[in-house]
């Protein structure tokens, strides 16, 4: 299963998201702006998530990155200002740049070893970090 690019972008009255396992594909802008948006749950046969797929989608709290994606697309969880957990699974290799550029509230990221880049401000403005784990070979 696929969701194509802005499938579901600025709406603005949905919160919650039960993907199918089948799903494979988030494509870019898919939910873009979706301000009420809080539940998110991706599943381990997700290959791809576009560039700027959760952008602006200020009500997202935690959001956890299956291992099946390879790398976390650009901009992907721009400005999601209510961001504050971010767990990456083993098996990602890259974040791209601003991926989670200006989420303010996000404290905890925790970086596996199976990340070899992190592109240009893929943490940019996020204010308040507290714990960052790098791993050496990052």
């Amino acid at each position: 299963m696929y969701i194509r690019n802005s499938a579901f972008k600025n709406c603005i009255n949905l919160r919650e998201i039960n993907f199918p396992s089948c799903l494979r594909y988030i494509g870019r802008n898919a939910f873009e702006a979706c301000t009420l948006l809080s539940d998110i749950q991706l599943t381990e046969n997700l290959h791809y998530i576009g560039d700027e797929a959760f952008t602006f989608c200020d009500s997202l709290e935690q959001i956890t990155i299956p291992s099946s994606i390879v790398a976390i697309s650009r901009r992907s969880f721009y400005g999601c200002s209510k961001l504050k957990t971010v767990t990456i699974q083993y098996g990602i290799t890259e974040i791209e740049t601003s991926a989670f550029e200006k989420c303010i509230e996000l404290e905890n990221v925790k970086i596996p070893e199976s990340v070899a880049m992190i592109s240009d401000r893929a943490f940019a403005n996020c204010i308040s970090i507290e714990n960052i784990n790098i791993p050496d070979n990052t």
